[in-house]
């Protein structure tokens, strides 16, 4: 779910921002190819990818969690009788 909302995050504001991949790809040093498979929900990037992409549009890397943190799943369980799960 997480990789799905960055994807949809960042080809929204690249195409807001009037950018082809390629060009994505050479502001912010990131391949065209990784930022393809972002955008598609194929891969979650790692930390430094998204600091990159942020960089390169000006955002914090926070920008990209915001929608994924107001998205979260919550799993009950009887009081004790479980831990904490948390999906990515």
């Amino acid at each position: 779910m997480v990789r799905k909302l960055i994807g949809i995050k960042l080809k929204s504001i690249r195409l807001q921002r009037d950018l082809t991949i390629q060009e994505l790809a050479a502001s912010s040093k990131v391949s065209a190819n990784m930022i393809s498979r972002i955008e598609r929900g194929l891969t979650t990037p790692s930390v430094d990818i998204l600091m990159k992409l942020a960089t390169a549009f000006g955002k914090s890397i926070s920008y990209f969690m915001e929608e994924a943190e107001k998205d979260s799943t919550t799993v009950r369980t009887r009081h004790g009788a479980g831990h904490p799960i948390f999906f990515f």
